[in-house]
């Protein structure tokens, strides 16, 4: 993909730039900058304008600057005798195919080239290709159009030598390029659109853009097929997801102190389960936050499938942290203990903390054993799904909600005697489900606000529309959710 070129002013922000950007090569431009008594010497054999730039300096001494040097105080450095580096910079993200413009390797020249002949309805040849130089050209033999494009030295970026866009030949010859219309094409084309999360973009969607846009017709089947390879040129598969994982790992709790990564291997030291707690979670949690933890599991897509665990927490202002989660086969007895056994390192057990679940016996059974001080709350939601599955009577149903979320012993007796003279059954069903895990007058311990974990249900519902992505797009996601909540603080202390 084309990157706009970005303002690095210190080792920190080359370091995110390079992190973020690991599937393109990296291009430093360097020209001589007069900084009072500071100046940037370069010393290097003349070559030609694009290569100078960006391959060509093999020794480069400097001293110390006195502010950064940005894009665009490099730009007012330039002079006219380097005007061909500049338009190369302003043409690197142009949609339109330009002279000198720059791309990181010969396929991406190449989709580039295809996407162009879709959109203007026109074929085009391969006059010359080797692993230098690129030379295509109308299919018309009288047609003029032509682009000549070359790599840069030892690099493996290519640049537009020469480029002829008008076109001579017959409109017979352009009326139809349905056959650039492929798949990977049109996944190249719509990457960017996915990558917003909270866009739900669907194959009709696509069979729609690509009707209005390009005038041309595909299948939902091609739509379909389209996204699918659009996400991987956007995320990468899974595999490599998983490969990059340990590393990833590392990275993690070497830039962000208290981090907690656990990567659980089988017998054939394959991947079986995942943990992670961010270091400011952690933090966060000691410092900020109420000692009432949600758990909850939701099933992932994709190719591999598993669970996805999540224990969230509330702050005081009710807005929801990911405290830790974790990628496991399923939410069985060996799974949730897995887990909670991770969650200790990052969770102290006393009688001050309170879990809430939607009781499941091996989330129950597995805090029962490792946090033995703390409390057990259910999730009044949950009993109430299981109530209208049972029961049609609305008018027992809300006094059960009456009955859960009142404060006084005395007002729940109340409303359980009414519940057992409308419905004994229904009665017998809510004691049975342990009347001190879902009513909060019978609670011990403080739950707070707390009488589901809805908490957790809308953590995953953030991360549902990203649950078919590989592992390290769900940490992505998770941090940047993080980074939002202390941004969110700060702003308000500093408002205060």
């Amino acid at each position: 993909m084309n990157i706009p070129p970005a303002d690095v002013a210190d080792d920190e922000d080359l370091q995110w730039f390079m992190s973020a950007h690991t599937e393109v090569t990296l291009c430093v431009i360097a020209d001589e900058y007069n900084a009072g008594e500071h100046e940037l010497h370069v010393g290097v054999e003349p070559l030609s304008p694009i290569e100078d730039a960006l391959c060509g300096r093999d020794e480069v001494s400097m001293c110390e600057l006195q502010e950064p040097q940005t894009i665009d105080n490099m730009y007012e450095s330039l002079g006219e005798g380097n005007l061909f580096i500049r338009n190369a910079i302003e043409s690197i993200d142009k949609e339109d195919i330009v002279e000198n413009q720059l791309f990181f390797s010969k396929q991406q020249l190449h989709t580039r080239l295809q996407l162009k002949a879709l959109k203007e309805k026109f074929h085009f040849k391969v006059k010359k290709s080797n692993p230098r130089s690129l030379t295509v050209c109308c299919v018309d033999t009288i047609c003029h159009w032509l682009v000549r494009a070359s790599k840069i030295k030892t690099s493996e970026i290519f640049t537009i030598r020469e480029y002829i866009h008008e076109h001579t030949c017959s409109l017979d010859v352009r009326r139809n390029a349905q056959i650039y219309a492929t798949s990977a094409i049109i996944g190249h084309h719509i990457m960017r659109r996915l990558n917003d999360a909270n866009q739900l973009y669907v194959p009709t969607s696509i069979i729609g853009d690509m009707e209005r846009e390009f005038g041309v017709q595909i299948t939902y089947n091609k739509a379909w097929r389209a996204k699918e390879k659009g996400l991987r040129f956007l995320r990468g598969t899974p595999e490599e997801s998983f490969q990059k994982l340990p590393s990833y790992c590392h990275m993690l709790t070497e830039k962000n102190p208290r981090t907690i990564a656990h990567i659980e291997l089988d017998s054939n030291n394959r991947f079986l389960y995942f943990f992670l707690a961010f270091g400011p979670s952690v933090r966060g949690f000691r410092e900020y936050m109420r000692p009432v933890i949600c758990v909850d599991g939701s099933h992932l897509k994709g190719q591999y499938k598993g669970t996805l665990l999540v224990a969230a927490v509330q702050d005081a202002n009710l807005q929801i942290y990911p405290l830790a989660w974790s990628v496991v086969d399923g939410e069985t007895n060996a799974s949730w203990y897995w887990f909670f056994a991770k969650l200790k390192d990052v969770v102290d057990d006393s009688s001050q903390l309170v879990f809430v679940s939607d009781r499941k016996k091996s989330s129950k059974r597995a805090i029962t054993r490792l946090f033995p001080l703390s409390h057990h709350g259910a999730c009044i939601w949950h009993i109430e799904k299981n109530l209208i599955a049972r029961y049609s009577n609305s008018n027992v149903i809300f006094l059960f909600k009456r009955a859960a979320l009142a404060y006084r012993v005395s007002k729940f007796d109340q409303f359980m005697t009414r519940i057992r003279t409308i419905r004994p059954s229904m009665a017998s069903y809510l004691e049975h489900a342990d009347i001190s895990s879902w009513s909060r007058a019978h609670f011990v311990g403080n739950r707070y606000n707390v009488m589901t974990n809805n908490i957790a249900e809308s953590l995953n519902s953030v991360l549902r529309r990203q649950r078919g992505f590989p592992i390290t797009s769900l940490i992505e996601t998770i941090t940047s959710l993080i980074q939002r909540w202390f941004y969110e603080r700060k702003k308000c202390i500093h408002e205060m």
